[in-house]
């Protein structure tokens, strides 16, 4: 559920025409198609601020584009995370777990992202079924039992020490060519009948669900969105986020709803999305 400062009678339209053309592309890398790396039109945003965090400070387009370049290095250099891999994040909402989002999608990788409240018995069900390389959770040593005999992760890491390892490397501009029915991310159904499936997302799809709901919504560099949603949901991460990203327009980054907080921030922003408790 999206609420903004805006008609939106154009809810309904046709598919955007831009997607028709994209769609012809021989590389459909997400983040490239989304403009966010340094040999595209994300030099004309560098300096524009793409995150406007909770403790005043801000991160503009090419703070998150270098931030996620550095995780890249850093999974590809010394964790082996490769095109196909699979990098499941267990994490806090932060811009460090933003940052890691991007570096594994433009690694060509599959991100999966998983509620950090799971506990250790649930998590062994998405350990099993997405066989990740990689796992990057709140508490390592929690967790580091998912290396043994019986499971395909071969590295369980910190998200905290993650990010202190990231900033000791170069960044990676380099985004690695995808086709557009590649895999990119693993969402988990809810598992209300059964046990939770995976539901696979390619880079394909990520770009024409961004692309299509900033055309219907009107989304512009001019917006603001108001980013309270928890970030290992669909709604937060592929379409909340994505939107904000295709559009070159700003998010405020929340951790997470505070009703007090977020109405604060409303005469800030442009654009809220939101699930039906937030607006009771």
């Amino acid at each position: 559920m999206l609420c903004r400062r805006q008609n939106l009678s154009k809810i309904g339209t046709t598919i955007c025409s831009k997607w028709q053309h994209r769609r012809s592309l021989s590389s459909s890398n997400f983040v490239e198609l989304a403009g966010f790396t340094a040999s595209t039109d994300s030099k004309q945003y560098a300096d524009k601020k793409l995150l406007l965090l909770q403790d005043g400070k801000h991160m503009s387009y090419n703070d998150v584009n270098v931030a996620s370049g550095r995780y890249a290095a850093l999974l590809n250099k010394q964790y082996g995370i490769k095109r196909g891999d699979t990098v499941l994040c267990r994490t806090s909402k932060t811009a460090d777990a933003l940052a890691l989002y991007l570096a594994v999608l433009r690694l060509g990788a599959i991100y999966v992202p998983l509620n950090p409240t799971y506990t250790k018995r649930e998590t062994e069900h998405f350990v099993n079924d997405a066989k990740p390389k990689v796992m990057v959770t709140l508490n390592a040593q929690d967790d580091a039992s998912f290396t043994q005999p019986g499971f395909d992760v071969k590295h369980v890491l910190c998200e905290h020490k993650l990010a202190g390892e990231a900033l000791k490397h170069e960044a990676s501009c380099e985004v690695e060519a995808a086709q557009k029915d590649d895999v990119a991310c693993i969402l988990y159904t809810s598992g209300t009948t059964g046990r939770p499936k995976g539901a696979m997302v390619t880079h394909g799809g990520l770009a024409a669900n961004a692309e299509t709901c900033t055309e219907i919504w009107n989304f512009g560099p001019n917006d603001v969105n108001l980013h309270v949603l928890p970030f290992y949901h669909i709604h937060g991460l592929f379409i909340s986020f994505n939107c904000t990203l295709m559009s070159k327009s700003s998010c405020i980054f929340l951790p997470k709803f505070e009703l007090n907080e977020t109405i604060s921030y409303l005469p800030k922003s442009t654009i809220m999305m939101g699930v039906p408790t937030f607006y009771a």
